[in-house]
């Protein structure tokens, strides 16, 4: 993995965590996720118009993620109803990566001895931080780390079938989730979605430009770097999880997390390295 694709892989994991965090701190988090979704297409209907189209081969790809991300946005209000944001992303993310890794190496083979050492501490770390029994208890948590597997391994393809339009691909599935996410909402709450969407304008456009760059960042990087490696980089984010759940949500964080924390760091260099 190239130095500038782990720097913009780290940065994508800055932002993903930041719009999370909109999201636990929400009293609506329906609602939230709503408006992350409709602030993503805002942002990339007006871009569309001067970027080529994805090739034909990446549309089905398309289609088929549009729904995941749906289904993902849906479980997502629910997964952040209750408890800790670094202990639900990280139960999330890391659950994501140990799914994603068997078909990630179907498709691309072992990874070099560092890089396969780093996914093995990073899924371990992320695991071990969110562990407490919360997954027995809400199955919402790890649905969602199914359907981010499932994106993920979709997407990683789709990019790659794009015909090396990876940024394109990425606005045209946030214009479709925006789309069936609105008209889901519309369905459910009648006009009683505009004033939701008049009032959280600036929340819509906050989320939604951290989700829409986080995510082409991402989609990006899986054309240059394996999906596993990529993915399991990404999820270095739990560390500023972390940050934010103990400053903005008075989250206790206990000498298990931390350990855990560094371990995570020490699979991340790893990572680096292969």
């Amino acid at each position: 993995m190239s130095p500038l694709v782990f720097s913009l892989v780290l940065g994508s994991a800055l932002l993903h965590v930041s719009w999370n965090a909109l999201i636990k701190g929400a009293r609506d988090k329906g609602a939230m996720t709503l408006l992350v979704s409709q602030g993503c297409a805002i942002i990339a209907l007006p871009l569309l118009p001067w970027l080529p189209l994805p090739a034909p081969a990446a549309w089905p790809f398309l289609l088929v993620s549009a729904l995941l991300h749906v289904g993902y946005y849906q479980l997502l209000a629910s997964a952040y109803g209750a408890g800790s944001l670094a202990q639900r992303y990280t139960l999330m993310r890391g659950g994501a990566i140990l799914l994603l890794f068997i078909p990630s190496l179907l498709l691309e083979g072992v990874p070099t001895g560092p890089a396969l050492a780093g996914i093995a501490l990073i899924a371990a770390a992320l695991i071990l931080l969110g562990l407490k029994g919360v997954g027995k208890r809400d199955p919402s948590i790890w649905q969602c780390a199914c359907l981010i597997a499932c994106y993920t391994l979709v997407d990683g393809m789709g990019a790659r079938a794009s015909g090396g339009q990876p940024v394109a691909y990425v606005l045209w599935l946030v214009t479709l989730e925006g789309g069936l996410m609105l008209a889901l909402a519309r369905r459910a709450l009648g006009g009683a979605v505009w004033p939701i969407l008049r009032r959280g304008w600036w929340f819509a456009l906050l989320g939604g430009a951290c989700s829409t760059l986080a995510y082409a960042i991402v989609v990006w990087a899986m054309t240059q770097a394996p999906l596993a490696q990529v993915s399991a980089l990404r999820e270095s984010g739990i560390l500023i999880s972390f940050l934010i759940g103990a400053v903005c949500f008075q989250e206790r964080l206990g000498r298990g997390k931390w350990l855990a924390a560094l371990t995570l760091l020490g699979g991340v260099l790893l990572l680096r390295l292969g």
